[in-house]
């Protein structure tokens, strides 16, 4: 594994006072973009932040709108809005080439009353054109679990699709909180599938975005899975804060088996 192979989620309107650091770390940015980034944004701008990152030798993803999203919802005029955000995200993916986009099902048991079926229908309304496009780009969508108790919405939403460019984003701060399943189910079920792992730690009370070993999930078990599962795996962590990413890049090093950052 290279020694520039982290990457860590950057909001868009940071990510200018931030290359500096970034590159220094050899650290990669999973640039997220709000909708009203989406709106507001100056693709000159845009692409010439993801050149200068280019040609430090760093690589990018991106992490899609995920607040108000529901690709799955029943209302017409929301999916069509999904649709337009995801179509803004994909023109800067055809500028700026990303790894990967990290995207949201929306599914939520309370939210759409256990209905995983009328999700899937109305989700397969969206995610065929999007993947598709992705696919003529040269990048993959990766679903992340969020309110997911189980596998199967996304196990369900993949296997409908069945696309090389459309996998999974397993979040193991999320899982944590509300998974009723265990880390080795969620692998069975979806671990060949993983292109991309968020990494924070919690309590299992709120999602803290701990650094790893602060909270109470098992990363050794973690990270036993995740290598017995794929060997093409982009690992982001996600701080919120300049400490928490100073301890995070402490620890993760050594599970991926890499030389300390500084």
């Amino acid at each position: 594994m290279p020694t520039n192979s982290i990457h860590v989620n950057v909001p868009y309107p940071l990510l200018k006072d931030r290359t500096g650091s970034l590159i220094k770390l050899r650290l990669n940015p999973e640039i997220y973009l709000s909708s009203n980034v989406l709106d507001s944004i100056k693709k000159e701008d845009f692409s010439e932040a993801c050149d200068n990152l280019k040609s430090a030798g760093l690589s990018i993803t991106f992490h899609a709108p995920y607040l108000d999203m529901s690709p799955g919802s029943p209302d017409l005029k929301i999916r069509a809005v999904v649709v337009e955000r995801m179509n803004q995200v994909m023109e800067l993916a055809e500028t700026a080439g990303p790894k990967a986009i990290v995207v949201h099902g929306g599914y939520d048991k309370w939210r759409f009353d256990g209905n995983m079926e009328m999700w899937l229908k109305n989700s397969l309304e969206v995610w065929p054109s999007v993947v598709g496009r992705a696919g003529r780009i040269g990048t993959r969508l990766a679903m992340e679990n969020v309110f997911d108790d189980t596998p199967e919405p996304i196990t369900m939403l993949l296997n409908a699709i069945d696309s090389p460019h459309f996998g999974h984003c397993f979040d193991v701060g999320h899982f944590r909180l509300f998974s009723k399943v265990t880390m080795e189910e969620w692998f069975r079920q979806l671990g060949k599938r993983v292109i991309e792992v968020h990494i924070h730690d919690n309590n299992g009370g709120r999602d803290e975005h701990l650094p790893p070993g602060e909270g109470d999930i098992d990363f050794t078990r973690f990270f036993s899975l995740i290598r017995n599962s794929s060997s093409d795996v982009i690992y982001t962590i996600e701080p919120h804060n300049e400490e928490h990413l100073r301890k995070s890049l402490e620890v993760l090093p050594r599970y991926l088996g890499l030389s300390p950052i500084s």
